[in-house]
């Protein structure tokens, strides 16, 4: 893992949008990681702890200052984005979680990022 947190905080712009795809298992990644490291740091010397894994404390920060907002401002806008775009993911969509997908399923969308509720569509 030492190696992913090295080779990502080298490229964190390039690989954002990997990230965000990502978000939940590199978030889990990083816990189990950070447990581990939690476990083994009494054994190492303050310092050369620090020095080791300053690129784990970057991608820590990126994840926690960068990801977790974008991701979170994303998944309240993500079954509109798909739902604009492709029938076919949000389908499968739908059989894994019936009760969001049914909620949005009263939405009209007129074009990019816009929807209309069907009532106020009666009304139009």
């Amino acid at each position: 893992m030492e190696q992913l947190w090295w080779e990502w905080s080298s490229q964190l712009d390039t690989v954002h949008d990997f990230c965000l795809m990502y978000y939940v298992e590199l978030g889990s990644m990083l816990t189990l990681f950070l447990r581990t490291l939690h476990d083994s740091a009494l054994k190492e010397m303050h310092i050369n702890m620090l020095m080791r894994y300053q690129a784990l404390s970057r991608c820590l920060d990126y994840y926690e200052n960068i990801l977790t907002p974008k991701h979170q401002t994303l998944s309240k806008n993500i079954v509109l984005s798909i739902k604009g775009t492709n029938q076919n993911l949000l389908s499968i969509y739908e059989k894994i979680q019936p009760q969001s997908a049914n909620s949005t399923s009263v939405e009209i969308f007129k074009g990019p990022g816009t929807s209309v509720n069907a009532e106020k569509k009666d009304g139009l």
